[in-house]
């Protein structure tokens, strides 16, 4: 009948890891009780971070306003660059024409 005594005596060894493990377990399931003061402090932060979010939003639509003007203005200055582009490449060949003229008529 030594059977029962040893794991008596095993449980008595580990008593105290079984008690720091239930009381772990207790102090995480444990709701702390809510005051009026914390579910002011909640709702204070919850206004904070909608009126944040709405910052945020604005900015967003600032930003997107502004690309959107970039992009207009790096079209424009395409359409300039392609146009100073033409324009040189008659130039260039109005000079080379008025070259040729000047040698042939000589």
């Amino acid at each position: 009948m030594p059977m029962p005594w040893v794991a008596l005596g095993a449980i008595l060894r580990n008593a105290p890891i079984v008690l720091g493990a239930a009381d772990a377990l207790l102090a995480r399931t444990r709701r702390p009780s809510t005051t009026a003061a914390d579910l002011d402090a909640l709702r204070q932060r919850i206004a904070d971070l909608e009126q944040h979010q709405q910052a945020t939003a604005t900015l967003a639509k600032e930003l997107a306003e502004q690309a959107s003007a970039i992009t207009a203005a790096l079209q424009a200055n395409a359409i300039k660059t392609r146009q100073a582009l033409t324009l040189s490449i008659v130039g260039i060949v109005l000079g080379v024409v008025a070259i040729l003229l000047a040698l042939v008529v000589r």
